[in-house]
């Protein structure tokens, strides 16, 4: 799985983490949605290095302050 384009990416966070996607936007900051955390953003690592088979930036993912920073790293070919 590789959500592609954003919107596949906010219906990932939806499906599998209840997230709301309302409102939510390449520029929001990850630290004003409810319930981001480090654990949640382990989680989604985690989730998302299963189904990419592949292995993902971790630290420039801890960096990452907005979602759509998050999904230019999730998304990018290596």
């Amino acid at each position: 799985m590789n959500p592609v384009d954003f919107e596949a990416f906010l219906d990932l966070l939806q499906e599998e983490f209840g997230l709301v996607p309302e409102g939510l936007e390449k520029e929001t900051e990850l630290a004003v949605i409810p319930g981001w955390d480090s654990l949640f953003l382990l989680q989604l690592v985690a989730l998302l290095e299963r189904r990419q088979k592949r292995n993902l930036p971790i630290r420039a993912m801890i960096e990452a302050r907005t979602l759509g920073r998050l999904h230019e790293l999730v998304t990018e070919v290596r």
